[in-house]
Formats: structure tokens, C-alpha cells, sequence
């Protein structure tokens, strides 16, 4: 029996984003602008024009590392259909070649028990971060999130 071991370098990108609107213009300078970038996935810019919308965050979270949820009290109360599906096909893309393959930030308010009932079943404690226990400027919860992704 062969078991199979899956790097981050074999993936085509380290994170797959999906994040609440203004978190973005956070995210990309400190993890995608830096001087040791990450390869992200954001689907509102890689997923191409003439692309089933769909097709392109399974796509994306395929061939990602790890999948990033930045969950606020927006992303709860709306849980959009676009929102949903992705929580789903991330929950349907984990495996034991991928640990702790998916990734959850807090927003705000937002607490680890406001989360869906499956999310929390399935995501480890240390992979729950919350933007609110760091206080300087998000050097910390950027460090924080790489060594937690492993990349």
C-alpha cells in the first residue's frame, strides 16, 4: 500500500481567500506583496470572465494549500449562496493528504461558537484565529497564519 503525500510547492497556489469585502486590501500587501509572497487564490480576481462562477471556487480550493475562511458578522447573517457553496466545497475537499487543510479568521464580534455546527467539528482550535487578539498592526496574525498553514 502506497500513501501519498502532497506538498504545498506541488499546489498552484499556498492560500485560497475567501474573505469579507475590506479584508483584502489587508490580506494582499502582507501576504501576496511581501518579501516572502504566498501564492493566493481570491476568486473575485482569479477567477476568470466566461467562468462558471462555481467551477472556479472548486478550481481554486483544489489546487490551494489550505483554504482561509475570514469570517465576520456579514459572512454569518448572509451566508449568500456563494458564501455557502464555498463553505461546503471546502468541507467536502478535506482529506488526511491535507491536514488541517482548512483555515478559519475571525472578523469583529464573531466568536468561535457563532460558527456552523460542521465547521466546528472539523477545524482544530489552533486553526481558529481571531483578528481581535492582535494588537500590533496584524504583524502577528500574519506570522500566525503562515506557520498555521504551514507555508
Amino acid at each position: 500500500m502506497f500513501v501519498t503525500c502532497i506538498l504545498t510547492n506541488n499546489m498552484e497556489a499556498s492560500l485560497l481567500i475567501v474573505q469579507a469585502e475590506n479584508f483584502n486590501r489587508k490580506l494582499r500587501p502582507a501576504l501576496e506583496l511581501c518579501n516572502s509572497p504566498l501564492r493566493l487564490f481570491l476568486k473575485d480576481r482569479d477567477v476568470l470572465p466566461g467562468v462558471v462562477i462555481a467551477d472556479g471556487i472548486i478550481c481554486g480550493i483544489t489546487n490551494s494549500w489550505k483554504s482561509v475562511l475570514v469570517i465576520s458578522d456579514d459572512f454569518l447573517e448572509d451566508l449568500s449562496q456563494w458564501s455557502q457553496f464555498t463553505l461546503d466545497a471546502a468541507l467536502y475537499s478535506l482529506s488526511d493528504l491535507i491536514p488541517n487543510r482548512i483555515i478559519v479568521i475571525l472578523m469583529g464580534a464573531v466568536q468561535a461558537k457563532d460558527l456552523p455546527e460542521i465547521l466546528l467539528n472539523v477545524v482544530e482550535e489552533e486553526c481558529i484565529l481571531r483578528v481581535e487578539d492582535y494588537q500590533d498592526g496584524d504583524k502577528t496574525l500574519w506570522k500566525d497564519l503562515r506557520k498555521t498553514a504551514g507555508v
